[in-house]
């Protein structure tokens, strides 16, 4: 029975995935996703204790490799999003597991140029006055851990490297942005 119940978990999440990469809403994707992991993870966890049986963190980010063979994965997906009226994140604090690779839903309502740009700890005005001189263009500065180039009226996927456990600011590095309080932080955990 408990086989069963692991493998109609793994169906599900498996419509999940296929679901997703349908198109449609990205963030109620995601959340069903990582409520499926989650379920999955409680009801695998008694059943099996090896690898692939999950982590119990509910992330969805259990991979096992076999011989360079990818055997179970989901990707983590956050989602942030800019205010529609003023230079600023509707998010302020973003949680995300350590040592996780990630990626990021940015989407950016207003018709004004925002970007969001994670940086090293400490380096928010040195990412900041480097791409406002390239016009808020961060590619290549110092200190970007990772970017999206300055959009309006949609939206940009955005990978992040694995991270280690501490505070890390994002900013948007359009010129005077930062210094308006275009900012926020991924807790990294």
């Amino acid at each position: 029975m408990k086989g069963r119940t692991v493998l109609g978990a793994i169906g599900l999440i498996a419509a999940l995935i296929l679901g997703a990469c349908g198109g449609g809403n990205t963030s109620d994707t995601s959340n069903a996703l990582e409520s499926a992991t989650a379920a999955t993870t409680d009801q695998s966890s008694s059943a099996s204790s090896g690898p692939g049986s999950g982590t119990g963190d509910g992330t969805g980010s259990d991979a096992t490799t076999t011989a360079g063979q990818q055997t179970a994965t989901t990707e983590l997906l956050i989602s942030i999003a800019n205010h529609p009226s003023e230079p600023k994140y509707q998010q302020g604090v973003m949680q995300v597991p350590a040592g996780t690779e990630f990626v990021v839903n940015y989407n950016n309502p207003s018709q004004e140029e925002h970007n969001w740009v994670v940086v090293e700890p400490g380096k928010e005005q040195a990412v900041a006055d480097a791409a406002a001189a390239k016009g808020g263009d961060p590619t290549g500065v110092a200190g970007v851990i990772a970017w999206s180039k300055p959009i309006a009226g949609s939206s940009t996927e955005i990978r992040v490297p694995p991270l280690q456990q501490g505070g890390y600011p994002y900013i948007c590095t359009l010129p005077g942005h930062l210094a308006a309080g275009h900012q926020g932080a991924l807790d990294v955990k």
